[in-house]
Formats: structure tokens, sequence, C-alpha cells
């Protein structure tokens, strides 16, 4: 079926038709005279449809007469797209310059060169515009100020109102920013009141332009300077009905209505070209149905053919039921299997729990019996170190004692025989010379208490003495144990620097970490020929250390194991043995023979010290886990979270160590542990030396190592502190000891000069008494009674030698006896921790050929239950074949039933000797029944499927072509309106100077024109082109085409720039009280007109006036209003 012919119009012929008929038409008028504005509402169209261009004049005409008449409405300026502010900064000549815009008419005036034309320019590129439609240049990079590399122009936009954009994002006011600088580059920023950013994308400028019609890019919205020139002066009237007809939008939809109808004449073809290949179609569905109609009558033959095809197919399906039957039978024999093994499987995994256990209970012990030395051995340390204190105060006191001990008892027998005989020689005397011997006597016995209180203070301040001399003893044992600390932290620090060294060497040959003996045993076995298989080591060399912060405590943990080698055979380990003796190697080696086992690991969350190792040797690995169990030791660095896990660990997480690192001291750890429940912690001290693992960070120990020699100078800083701190004290006491011997010599002073007078009375009394002995024996006595110092010291000291001596015996006896105990406790120690160590390595080898036996038998099942899925796989697929032979079977015919003693080749002989009986029966029409059936299903769709498609696109063409007619229609009255409009105001705008104008559009001629005559004043000469007329006249008759054509265009803003440069003054001022009111009458609508005049008096209440100084360059411009 061939497309119908349609009658849609073609814009570009009809807009020749569209003003053809120029005179009246003879038609019914209606009387305009009188009518009101809602009678002149009423349409007038000829014959053909056509409005009649008379009458719409005659009713714009009455509607502008109306209008006036009923008085100047009240503009309201609009709420929103209403320029505020414009704002440009480095742009053309204007280092800043602000302009606020009021809502109605503006004025920007100034000298020619002030930078005027920059306002419009600004407005135009900042709303999107591009640089061409400002007449002022070809690129952004133009339009920046001399000597600046980036231009900024701000666009201020009111948005308010019901119909604002995006209110609740934007605000009140919309900010327009755009920022271009000379390497060409151009940015948008469009900001809320706040200046908030809220988008930087064009495509937001356009909504927002689109929202409030904005045509920045519209010749009659924004006049440049050259635009206006052109259109006031020079401009023709082909370029004059350009300028209208892009003003009013009438150009864009004549060229989309233009694109429609070329769509709507290429689908016309397209559907011509269809309906050839839908005939072909048809011709295909009628060959293709003659055919199906000639294989009906091979039927007879193909009854038969099925029958056998059934029987072909369901004898497969029986076949596949026998191989699922076997396969079941089989699973049978393996599950039973299975059983057995799983069995065997669970007591050697029971065996392994036990020999785990006890393995675990003996690392344990060992541990604690490894603390029970450790502490032992400080007891010991520290008793021993009082033994030896106490020993030296025995010697120094004994030396004493024998100095002075026989000058003592000398003196005590003297005493006693002096004091005796002046005894009896005062009762002699006392007999013989009556009282003044008395008097002088008692004066002699107040001067012996005198002396003894003296003797009194001596004993406290020797007291005191004792005191400060014990003292000092402690701070300075203390200063020997700092001195201690600070040598043993120097130590540690020379070794510190030492291994810093070595690790750089180890850097550069990982080797070098193992001791010179080691690299001799590697070379005596390369050397070795009689290996049944070489051995392996050391085993450090195979590890490699994923996570070095764990270094220490994994060097710790393994221990000598990783200096170790490995055998495979005890015949090799002879040999190795041999060799290590014969280097003097101390490494130890361990047999281990091939086997596969799984080890039982903790949970997956926790860190264990296999998982951060990378071993590149499976029997390393094996040895590992057997002979340290790497694989139940779990890292968790945080020492509060290992506590928690230890103190919950069951029997069964397989978890029989754990460590933790030391937060304060890198390098450090500790052990944390028990038993079941109990929470035990032991430090774990830094390793000292190179790693003799690999490290996928070699740099981290270097990095440690430079860690812990700071801290260790830290140290021994913070203790020679300490030690200074104590020598001050020691100061002080050793001037006070000094002040001692001071203050004791004045006292033995006091006490000598008393005994003096004591010596003058026992004088007088020998003179009493010549003939007496007494002064001689009392000279005796005194001489008796002072002996040396050191003599008087150690007998007027409350704490004597002897019983000081006596006391420090009592606790050597003490200490002796403390260090009986210790040294059995330390011998008890270490008894326990061999045995702990036996037990564990007998335990150890226990444990390994439990496991080897576990991995076994978990093994055997293991294989027997991968054996089991394999059977069960191969089950399901034999039941799955079972059932798609069953299906594919049923799609070729119901179940038959099998001759008996049939086979499938014998089935399929037969059935081959029909089928080849229908191929020739199909040879002589070319094709199978099926293919000819397929071919006429597959025609007969693709024809109604085709021509469905036809009709619906003929369905829809038919229907554009109608919208597109309506449309054509509707575009012809739109345009018959706007002329109409644009004619009759402008007839008005040239009565207010009393000229009569007529603006003739005449849109048939090729190209179109916009044709002014005008009648200037009251002239009857006739109507004359604008070239015919004066400057004035002609810039005052195209002033009011302007404003003709912007009543007829709904843009918000107009600008204008230099409208009145050919203008005589009274010209002048009748066309700006025009604009103004023109202005007045727009609603809503904002107007920026730009001329150099004066401007000196406000025209309109409504009316801003902004004067623009001469611009003084570099400096800022703000205009005044």
């Amino acid at each position: 079926m061939a497309p119908q012919k349609r009658g849609q119009q073609q814009l570009s012929e009809d807009s020749e038709e569209y003003d053809d008929d120029r005179s009246p038409v003879q038609a019914k008028r209606a009387r305009i005279q009188g009518s009101t504005e809602e009678d002149n509402d009423e349409v007038f169209y000829d014959a053909e449809g056509r409005m009649d261009e008379d009458t719409l004049d005659q009713i714009m005409t009455q509607r502008i007469m109306n209008k006036n008449a009923l008085g100047q409405q009240e503009n309201v300026a609009a709420e929103g797209g209403v320029v505020t502010k414009i704002v440009c900064e480095n742009f053309m000549c204007h280092r800043y310059l602000e302009i606020p815009l009021g809502p109605f008419l503006n004025f920007v005036i100034g000298h020619n060169g002030s930078g005027k034309s920059a306002v419009l320019t600004a407005l135009t590129l900042c709303l999107g515009g591009k640089p061409q439609a400002t007449s002022r240049g070809t690129a952004l990079k133009s339009f920046i100020k001399e000597g600046q590399d980036t231009a900024r122009i701000t666009v201020c936009l009111k948005n308010g109102g019901n119909d604002a954009y995006r209110q609740d994002v934007y605000g009140d006011l919309i900010k327009v920013q755009r920022i271009f600088s000379k390497d060409g580059g151009s940015q948008y920023k469009l900001k809320s009141r706040d200046d908030k950013i809220i988008s930087n994308k064009k495509e937001e400028l356009e909504a927002i332009a689109d929202h409030y019609g904005l045509q920045v890019d519209n010749p009659m919205t924004i006049l440049s300077q050259d635009q206006a020139k052109q259109f006031l002066n020079t401009s023709t009237n082909v370029e004059k009905y350009r300028f209208f007809h892009r003003g009013v939008q009438l150009s864009q939809l004549d060229q989309d209505y233009k694109l429609i109808s070329i769509a709507i004449k290429n689908t016309e073809q397209m559907l011509l070209s269809k309906q050839e290949a839908l005939d072909i179609l048809k011709t295909k569905v009628a060959e293709a149905e003659q055919k199906v109609k000639m294989h009906e009558s091979q039927d007879g033959l193909r009854k038969q053919f099925d029958e056998v095809r059934g029987q072909c197919v369901w004898i497969q399906v029986q076949s596949a039921k026998e191989h699922v039957d076997q396969h079941e039978s089989r699973l049978a024999t393996i599950t039973e299997r299975i059983q057995q093994a799983e069995a065997a499987r669970d007591e050697a995994s029971a065996f392994y729990e036990d020999a785990d256990k006890k393995m675990e209970a003996a690392i344990r012990r060992i541990a604690e019996q490894n603390t029970e030395v450790e502490k032992a051995e400080e007891e010991k340390k520290m008793v021993q170190d009082n033994i030896d204190h106490n020993k030296n105060e025995i010697i120094k006191i004994v030396g004493e004692i024998r100095k002075v001990h026989p000058e003592i008892k000398k003196s005590d027998s003297k005493i006693r025989d002096t004091e005796e005989k002046i005894a009896n020689e005062e009762v002699r005397l006392a007999e013989r010379n009556g009282g003044s011997s008395a008097r002088l006597k008692e004066q002699i016995d107040q001067a012996n208490l005198e002396i003894e209180e003296l003797k009194k203070d001596i004993k406290n301040l020797e007291l005191k003495h004792s005191t400060e001399e014990k003292e000092l003893r402690e701070l300075s044992h203390r200063k020997k144990q700092i001195r201690d600390r600070i040598d043993a932290k120097q130590n540690d620090l020379h070794n510190a620097q030492n291994l810093l060294n070595s690790l750089s060497q180890a850097g550069r040959t990982f080797m070098s970490v193992f001791h010179q003996s080691v690299h001799s045993v590697l070379r005596d076995i390369e050397n070795e020929r009689r290996w049944r298989d070489k051995p392996i080591g050391p085993l450090g060399s195979y590890v490699t250390l994923k996570d070095p912060k764990w270094m220490d405590i994994v060097e710790r943990f393994f221990g000598a194991s990783l200096e170790g080698f490995v055998v495979t055979n005890h015949q090799d380990g002879q040999l190795l043995k041999e060799i290590l003796k014969r280097n003097r190697c101390s490494s130890q080696f361990y047999v281990s023979a091939p086997a596969q086992f799984t080890p039982d690991e903790p949970s997956e969350r926790f860190k264990t010290v296999l998982r951060i190792l990378d071993i590149s040797d499976d029997a390393v690995r094996r040895q590992f886990i057997v002979s340290n169990a790497c694989e139940q030791a779990i890292l968790i660095e945080d020492l509060e979270e290992a506590n928690e896990v230890m103190s919950r660990r069951q029997h069964g997480d397989h978890i029989q160590q754990c460590f933790a690192l030391n937060a304060k001291h890198p390098g450090m750890g500790h052990r944390v542990g028990g038993g079941i429940g109990v929470k035990s912690v032991t430090p774990v001290g830094r390793w000292g030396r190179a790693s003799r693992m690999r490290s996928q960070n070699n740099n981290l120990q270097i990095d440690s190592t430079n860690r812990q020699i700071q801290e260790l100078q830290q140290e021994i800083h913070q203790l020679n502190q300490q030690l200074q701190e104590i020598d001050h004290k020691m100061s002080q006491f050793n001037r006070s000891m000094q002040s001692f011997n001071s203050r004791k010599r004045t006292m033995v002073m006091e006490v000598t000069r008393r005994q003096d007078r004591i010596d003058d009375w026992n004088s007088k009394i020998e003179v009493m008494a010549a003939d007496g002995q007494l002064g001689v024996l009392q000279q005796t006595l005194k001489a008796t009674s002072l002996p040396s110092p050191l003599i008087y010291y150690l007998l007027t000291s409350p704490l004597g030698l002897e019983s000081r001596q006596e006391e420090l015996k009592r606790i050597d006896e003490n200490h002796q006896l403390e260090m009986r105990g210790v040294e059995q406790d330390l011998q008890v120690a270490r008894q326990g921790y061999a045995d702990a160590q036996r037990d564990a390595e007998a335990i150890s080898q226990r444990r390994h050929s439990s496991l080897i036996d576990k991995n076994k038998a978990i093994d055997r099942a293991t294989k027997l239950r991968d054996l089991l899925v394999a059977s069960e796989a191969e089950l399901e697929e034999y039941k799955k074949v079972h059932q798609e032979h069953i299906a594919q079977a049923l799609q070729v015919s119901p179940p038959v039933d099998i001759p008996a003693g049939a086979t499938y080749d014998s089935i399929t002989r037969r059935l081959n000797s029909i089928k080849k009986e229908l191929e020739q029966a199909e040879k002589a029409l070319g094709e199978s029944k099926e293919q000819s059936i397929n071919t006429f299903t597959t025609v007969a769709t693709e024809y109604h499927k085709s021509k469905a498609q036809f009709q619906a696109f003929d369905s829809v063409l038919s229907a554009a072509a109608k919208a597109l007619d309506e449309r054509i229609e509707r575009f012809k009255k739109f345009q018959d309106f706007i002329s109409a409009r644009a004619r009759a105001q402008f007839q008005f705008m040239m009565s207010e100077r009393a000229f009569r104008g007529r603006l003739r559009l005449e849109h048939h001629m090729k190209p179109p024109e916009l044709i002014i005559e005008v009648q200037p004043g009251s002239d009857n000469s006739g109507s004359r082109a604008p070239k015919s007329l004066s400057g004035g006249e002609r810039s005052f008759s195209t002033i009011c085409l302007l404003l003709s054509l912007w009543e007829a265009m709904g843009s918000p803003i107009r600008c204008l720039d230099e409208f009145d440069v050919f203008m005589d003054s009274v010209n002048r001022s009748i066309s700006v009280s025009m604009m103004i009111a023109a202005a007045e009458r727009s609603i809503g609508k904002q107007f920026v007109f730009i001329t150099p005049q004066s401007m000196d008096r406000a025209v309109s209440t409504k009316c801003k006036i902004y004067r623009m100084p001469d611009p003084e360059r570099g400096n800022q411009t703000r205009l005044t209003t």
C-alpha cells in the first residue's frame, strides 16, 4: 500500500504567500469605530483562512488608543529576572567598575572613551553571550585590561516572586560570575546571596536564562554600539527585517519547521522503499505456503519414520537408566568404606588431641620453670650482694678492734687502781682538814656533773653522726647500683651499635648474619657426595618475615632452631653430625621424614607465627610445626586483648601460646599464657642481634635498632642525672660529717677546761695536805682517763665495736642460711627446667608421630570423601543425562515399547532406511517438510511484522504532517499578529511628533524586507523613504521603529548603546521622552540606555541616570548616580 500524498505546506514556499494579496478581500468586516476592547478580540479571516491585514491593523490601533484613553497603568518592577548590579574587574579599560541598576529605566552617560559600552559588553558575556555578539572582540582574552592576566565580571539578578528559580537554593538573589584569563580559560560561578557557590556549569546558567527569558544573543535585546549605529543609520530594509525576524523569534520557528518538513519528506521516501520490500515478502509467503502443501502428501511414510525414531530415543533412555543403577550401587560401597575410615580418623585425632594437650602443658611447664630459675638466680644474686657487703663491714670492724683492744684493757686496769687510791686518800684528808676540803670536793663534784652532761651531748652527736654514716653507706650502695646499671646500659648501647653495623653488612649479604662456622658447614655439605637427600639449612635462610614488627619475638620464639638443619634420614644425620663436629658448629639438626599433614590452626581472625612467615621449603615448614608448634602460637599486638583472649580460650581453640608487643619499648614483648582461664605475663626481651630471617622490609630492624640506641642514650642520661643527685646528697653528708668533727672537738675542749678546774681544786686540796698523795693520784687518773681521740670515740660510742661485730656476725649467719635455701631452690628450679625440657622433647616426638598418624587417617578419609563427592557428582551427571534423555525423548514422541531383542544399532539401521526414502522424496522438492514449514513460518512472521511496522510509520507520519500543517497555520497567525502590532505601534509612535508613518513587513519578498514610509509633520507631499529624510527625522523614525519592535518582543531587559548620536537636541528630547514613556508602559521590563549626552535632568521618577567619569587607568572606577 503506497502512502497517501500529504498536504503539509512547505514553509520556504509559503513564506512568499503570507502577504501576497495586499488588496482588501471581499469579506464581511466588523465595525471598528466605537467598539470596546473586548469586541476587538474577534478575529477576521478571509476565504482562504488567512487573517485580514487591514482589520488587524485597525484592531491593534484601537487597542493602543483604548489603552492610552484609560490612562497610564502603574508600572510594577518585576520580582525576578531583573539585573540589580554589574561589577567589572580588570575588564576592558576598567580596573574596577560597579554599576547598580534600577528595575525600570537606566541611563549610563559619560564622555567618549569613558568605557560606557563595557557595561553592555559585560552583561552580554556574563549571561552566556558569545564575544562575537558584542562587536568588541572575537575572543574573551581581548576583553582583559592591558597588563592584567585575568578578568572577572559579575551580574546580580533578582530571584523573587512565585516564579523564582530554585529560590530554596539561591535565595532572592542570583550572582552570575564569569572569570577568564589570557591563556583562554573561562569559568562560570553561580552563587546565592551569601556568596555560596551553587554551580559551575554553563547548563545551569542557560536554564536560568531560559527561565527568565533573557535573550542575550538576540540582537534586538542588547544592541551594541556598532549594531545600534547600523540599525539606526545604515541598515537596509533587508537587514531591518532580519533584526525584526530574529528579535521576535520568528526565524527560530521558521528554521525548526523547515527541519521538520525535511524529516517528513525523508520518512515518506523511506516508506516507499518499505512498500516495495513488503510486496516482495508477500510473494515469498505464497511460494512457501505452496511447498508446505506439497509435503503433506508424504505423511504416511513420515508417520512410520516418527514411530521408529521414538524407539531410537527411548532405547537411549533405557541405557541411561542402567548406568544410574550401576553408580548407585558403587556409591553405597564407597559410603561404607568412608564410615570405616572416619572411625579410624576419629581414633587418631583423639590420640593427637591428648598428645597436643600434653605438649601444651609441657610448654607451659618449661616457661614456668624458666621463670622459677630466673627468679631464683635473681634472689641468689641479691643475697650474695648482701653477704659481700656484710663481710666488708665485719672486716673493717675487726681491724679497728684489733687496733684499740689492747690499749683499752690496759687503760681500764690503771683507772681502777688509781680511783681506789684516790678514794683512800680523800678519806684521810677529810679527817684531817675539816670543811675546806669538803667544799672544794663539792665544786669538783659539780664540775664532774657538767663533764658528764657534755659527754652525753657528745654521745648524742655521735649517734646522729652514726645515722648519717648509715645513710651515706646506703647512698654509696645505691650509687654503686646505678653505676652498675649505667655500665649495663653502656654495654647494651655498645651491643646495639655493633648490631647496627652488622645489620648494614647483612643488608648487603644476608648469610653474613650466621656464624662463620655455619658457612664452613655449608661448604662441606656442598662438597660431600654421600648424601641420600642433601640437608636443608640453616632453616632461617628459608624463612621470610612478612610482618617485621614481630621480628624480636619470632627470633626469641624459635631460638636455635633458625640456625639448625633438617635431614630426611638417620644416615644423612650421621654425616651432618660429623661435619658439624669437625667445624665446631653448635647448630642442631633434625630428622624429619617427608609426610603430608594438615596442622590444627586457630581461627582465621588470629595472626599466628606460621601465618606471618613465608617459608619456601615444605620440610622447614613441617619441622617448625612439629618442634615449635608455631601454628598454634598466636600474635596479638595489644596486651589487654591478648590477656582477654588467653583467659577465654578453650581446648578446641588450638591455641598454645600467645605473644603481645610492648607498647612502651619497641622490640620487646610479652608472653601471655598460663593454664586455661589463667592470666600470666612474662617479658620477652629484644633479640639484640641481626635477624636470621629474611624480611620484606630490610630497613625495619635498622630503624628499630636506631630507636633502641636513642632510648638507651636517653636512659643513660637519666641515670647520670640520678648519679649527680646522689653525689650532691653525699657531698652534703660529707660536709655534715666535717662539721661533726669540729663540734665534737669543741665539746671535748669544754670537758678539758672543766677537768683543768678540777685539777686546780685538787691542787688546793693537796696544798692543804702537802704530805698527802691525792694530787699525784689525781694527775695519774687524769692522764689515764684521757686516751687518744680514736680510743675515746670507741669507748664513748653507743654502738660499740664488739657489739657491732656480733650483730654483723648474726646477720652473716642469717645471710648464709638464706643463701643455702636460695641455692637449694635454684638447684630444684634448674632440675625442674631440665626435666620439663626432657619431658617436652619426649612429648614432642609422640605428638609428631600421632600427628602423622592423624594426617594419614584424615588423608584416607578425605580421599574417600573426595571419591564419594566425585561419584555423587558422576551419579548426578548420569541422572541428569537420564532426565535429559527423557526430556529429549518426550519432545520426539511419548514413551513407546521397545521390541524384544532390539538394540540401538538395529533400530538405527531401520531409521536410516526410512530416512533415506524420505530424503529421496524431499530431494525432488529441494527441502524437507520441516524446512518448508519453518521457512513459511519465518517468512509469514516477517511479513506481518513488516506490515504492522509500515502501518504504524504511516500513521505516525500522517499525524506529524497534520501537526506541522497546524503549526504552520499558527505561525502565520502569530506572524500576522506580531506584524500588525508592530505596524500599529509604529504609527502611534510617529504620531507623537505629528509624523505619519507606515511600516511595511514584506514577508513575501525574496529576501523579505521591512520598509518604512515616513511623512514628516503636516506635509502632504506623500511618504518618503528614510534616506530622503534629514538626520534627525531619520533617527527619530528609527527610534520609533525600535520601540515598536521592542513592544512586539517578550524579553524582560532591553539595552541600547548610543541611540542619539545623530540627533539634534529637539529630536533627542522627543526621542528620550518617547523611550521613557514606552519604558513606563512596559510593565515589568528593564531598560538600559547608553548615551554620551549629559542628561542634566531626571526625566522620570523611575528613571536613574548614572554618570561615568573618564576612567583613570589603573585606578578603581565606581559610578555615581
